[in-house]
């Protein structure tokens, strides 16, 4: 549970970041699409990835529920 909770920090921690940056004015108009393309096909999809590789599979695997799916 700890690891859910610690992935959507870190969304809510680039979502901040990013917010802040802009309106420091870190981040012009002209940067702004492709930090957004980077940072939704690349950087997010990353950290869930890896954080969901690190969660112990079979404390969350339920066969009940696979069975359930496939049927």
């Amino acid at each position: 549970m700890i690891s859910v909770i610690n992935t959507i920090l870190s969304l809510f921690a680039v979502i901040f970041l990013g917010t802040f940056a802009r309106k420091r004015g870190l981040i012009t108009p002209q940067i702004l699409g492709p930090l957004n393309k980077l940072v939704f096909y690349v950087a997010i999809p990353s950290l869930l990835f890896r954080e969901i590789s690190k969660a112990p599979f079979h404390q969350y695997f339920d066969s009940h529920l696979v069975e359930g799916l496939l049927l």
